[in-house]
């Protein structure tokens, strides 16, 4: 039987991290909710990430980005990623202010 090795500190502190910050959008977009639809500030923050993105994806030119092999598993990704955020702005209506 294997000896269990320590958790890494930095990778711990790190996933920490991620997931306050996944939490807190949760809590922006509730509370920016009267002033901007929960699905446009989804798009909006998907869209800006895109355009930051797709200088890296360029740069490297080994990925060929518009192959049919794959745009056909980009766009099974998207609609999942789609579905996604959806269901999160739908959910958004569950829950309160306080």
């Amino acid at each position: 039987m294997e000896e269990r090795k320590n958790l890494d500190t930095r990778a711990s502190a790190l996933m920490v991290l991620l997931c306050m910050v996944l939490g807190l959008q949760q809590v922006v977009l509730k509370i920016a909710a009267p002033d901007i639809s929960p699905i446009m500030q989804i798009a909006l923050r998907s869209g800006l990430s895109a355009v930051l993105v797709l200088p890296l994806l360029w740069r490297d030119h080994s990925i060929h980005l518009f192959s049919y092999r794959q745009c056909k598993a980009g766009a099974l990704v998207a609609l999942f990623f789609s579905l996604e955020f959806y269901f999160v702005t739908q959910a958004l209506k569950f829950t309160s202010t306080y």
